[in-house]
């Protein structure tokens, strides 16, 4: 096929989720898709299009449901022995947020792909990438993510394990870390609080001037699920603190926080691209600058093989 203008590709994306409302079921087991994944997607494909009600809208078919839970985290009872020993990192390991990603099925997932040795489909290649000796994939200790984190935040050591960058959030457990049943979690309760939190902050813009202030409480409200979820009260904003005409510096704050919380699963560099940043951020990291970077390259076989398909132009 050639290629669709973008918004004939976003209206046709609409059209299949609603029609996917109408068939899946309400609920299920985090490994197939129900309606309340179809809801996720919509608000991710509404908040590409600035359409910040459409994304309010949607996330409350998530936010609303008691099917949902952020899973549990931070432990008080470790804040005055904040020190790499394994018993610390035995908590970490075995706790409710790490077991999202390799157990599965947990309360805070909304989709997940289901993988199993098992089932004989190669899932031993995921720790391979991430958590073995000679990983493939491991995030670096100069990067933003150390630039931005907070003290007490424990979503460093959930990146970085005993203070070297490994995944934490993908080992299986402390005493067995090569095992695989990890399943992938393509959706989580989390991406879409904070979601939510930069709807209410995009709409203070426009919002009349006595309604200001309650998007913004709202938004403070729920990044501070998140925050408190990684570090305890300590992290907690307060919304009497932003200069409610200072914009930028409130979005800046969301988008900071999904650098933390969604750090390595994949959606950073999206998230730039869709709020426009991109080569800000990645100009001085990686020399991009030049806005047709911004896409990547069409898949050389869809060229050659296609029906009129012409490569990117950066990459031409």
């Amino acid at each position: 096929m050639k290629r669709s203008p973008e918004s004939e590709v976003r209206s046709r994306i609409h059209a299949d989720l609603v029609e996917a409302e109408k068939f899946l079921a309400d609920n299920g087991d985090r490994v197939h898709f129900t309606k309340t994944a179809a809801y996720a997607i919509e608000a991710q494909l509404c908040a590409w299009e600035q359409d910040w009600d459409g994304v309010i809208e949607a996330n409350t078919h998530i936010l609303g449901s008691n099917d949902y839970a952020l899973a549990e985290f931070y432990n008080s009872n470790y804040t005055a022995t904040m020190t790499i020993t394994s018993d610390f990192y035995r908590y970490l390991s075995d706790c409710e947020l790490v077991s999202l990603f390799n157990t599965g099925r947990n309360k805070e997932s909304i989709f997940e792909l289901s993988y199993s040795t098992e089932d004989n489909n190669n899932s031993a290649s995921l720790y391979g990438l991430v958590g073995g000796n000679g990983e493939t994939l491991r995030p670096r200790l100069k990067n933003l993510f150390i630039e931005k984190r907070l003290e007490g935040d424990w979503r460093f050591y959930l990146n970085f394990y005993s203070n070297n960058p490994r995944w934490t959030k993908y080992f299986i457990n402390y005493s067995a870390v090569d095992l695989n049943t990890r399943n992938l979690v393509l959706l989580r309760l989390a991406d879409f609080i904070l979601l939510q939190a930069e709807a209410n902050i995009e709409k203070i813009e426009t919002a009349a001037a006595s309604e200001k202030q309650e998007y913004l409480a709202e938004a403070i409200r729920l990044i501070n699920l998140i925050r408190k979820r990684a570090g305890g009260d300590n992290l907690l904003l307060q919304a009497s603190s932003f200069d409610i005409s200072d914009i930028e510096s409130i979005k800046s704050v969301v988008y900071n926080e999904r650098l933390l919380e969604l750090y390595g699963e994949g959606y950073r560099y999206f998230d730039l691209v869709r709020t426009g940043k991109v080569l800000e951020v990645m100009g001085p990291i990686n020399g991009q600058t030049n806005p047709d970077s911004v896409v990547w390259p069409i898949y050389y076989p869809e060229i050659l093989y296609g029906s009129g398909i012409e490569q990117n132009k950066y990459y031409m």
